[in-house]
């Protein structure tokens, strides 16, 4: 028998001696976390065993980013600030840059016109850059560049000239 599995006294076993290697201390569960599958890796817990540089990231850092400041300045536009021009605004996407210097926010404007939305919006671009760094805890906090989404006004259009197109055609059909 090896030092690795040697006996020794037991104070809670009413057996004089007790083994203390790892294979009589296991349990069959964590064997089974350790039990290849049929196609020989772990069947489980096999995050852990693959370094992090072989998994392809599926977004980068600044996807990333864009998601969650959405939500940022969503939220901080209803509760945090108290400019009436901003009422109503819809933010729709934000795109950081690849080195998260810049951050492009669309907006649609709210109850006010796209002018005075712009302008308030700029005002208050001072402090939604300091609550965008504080909250993503950046290094640099990223210049904010606001743009107009025309987007809609774009698929309204388009809707417009589908109606015309089909309003032509049963036009001819008569």
């Amino acid at each position: 028998m090896s030092n690795r599995c040697g006996r020794e006294p037991s104070a809670v076993s009413a057996c004089a001696t007790t083994r203390t290697c790892a294979k009589a201390t296991s349990s069959s569960v964590s064997k089974a976390w350790r039990r290849p599958g049929p196609d020989g890796p772990p069947c489980r817990s096999t995050r852990a065993q693959q370094p992090l540089t072989d998994v392809p990231r599926e977004f980068t850092r600044a996807q990333r980013l864009s998601a969650r400041a959405l939500r940022v300045f969503a939220t901080m536009t209803y509760s945090e600030l108290r400019d009436p021009r901003l009422s109503g605004v819809q933010f729709t996407h934000v795109a950081f840059s690849p080195d998260l210097s810049v951050c492009r926010v669309w907006y649609l404007p709210g109850s006010a016109d796209g002018e005075s939305t712009a302008a308030s919006l700029k005002a208050a671009s001072g402090y939604m850059r300091k609550r965008l760094g504080e909250s993503f805890r950046l290094r640099r906090q990223p210049e904010l560049r606001f743009v107009l989404d025309e987007s809609v006004a774009r698929g309204e259009a388009l809707e417009g000239l589908i109606e015309d197109a089909v309003r032509r055609d049963r036009a001819a059909r008569k």
